[in-house]
């Protein structure tokens, strides 16, 4: 994903995984979420993939959560975008 984002800006782009604890209902919790960093704009990346039934009523009402706890604009993911990041061996 960030060499993807990097030919698209054409910028460095800052991407890490979030690990701290958020005040939101578990299952928010449980998705991955990335932070982003693009030209000084951060962002977060919730990964919801892998849930056929989410509407779209119901991710509007999580973003504004998401964007809430994480004091950041948040986008939603629902196609796959990305290898796992992990270490080559």
């Amino acid at each position: 994903m960030q060499k993807q984002l990097e030919q698209y800006f054409g910028c460095k782009v800052k991407i890490a995984e979030y690990k701290n604890k958020l005040q939101l209902p578990i299952f928010m919790t449980m998705r991955d979420i990335m932070m982003v960093e693009i030209y000084g704009v951060n962002f977060a990346i919730i990964d919801v993939v892998k849930e056929m039934e989410l509407s779209v009523a119901a991710m509007k009402k999580q973003k504004a959560k998401y964007e809430e706890a994480l004091q950041c604009p948040a986008i939603f993911v629902v196609a796959p975008w990305r290898k796992r990041f992990s270490t080559v061996s």
